[in-house]
């Protein structure tokens, strides 16, 4: 429930005022959407911020993980900057990122880890 309600919250200041708030009658957005440099900035930061807190328990997964959050953000870039012809290819689109981006973080969570560094001098 508290994903759920952090994810309408954070719509909230994207999407224009099209999100229901009460049975439809009253819709509420901020809007960041209509400013696409900033929007992208934002969902950059909320990326690298999940890496970074993934990154404190998982310290050996630094190279792989920074790599895929590079992936995202060059997808993500694609997708604010270049409009999709239409709702339909946007769907697809993003229901294939989606599949593709899940199935790549699996398999980053699966392989080894390499080992942090240790000892004197260690950062």
């Amino acid at each position: 429930a508290l994903a759920v309600f952090s994810h309408w919250v954070l719509d909230l200041v994207v999407h224009r005022p099209d999100l229901p708030l009460l049975d439809d009658a009253l819709k509420v957005g901020f809007g960041l959407w209509n400013f696409s440099a900033l929007a992208f900035a934002l969902e950059a930061v909320l990326l690298f911020g999940g890496i970074w807190l993934y990154l404190r328990s998982a310290p050996g997964r630094r190279v792989p993980m920074l790599r895929f959050g590079l992936g995202m953000v060059t997808v993500q870039a694609a997708g604010f900057f270049v409009p999709p012809s239409s709702p339909a290819a946007a769907a697809w689109t993003a229901l294939f990122a989606y599949a593709l981006f899940a199935a790549l973080a699996a398999w980053l969570e699966r392989r080894p880890a390499a080992q942090a560094p240790s000892g004197p001098g260690a950062t």
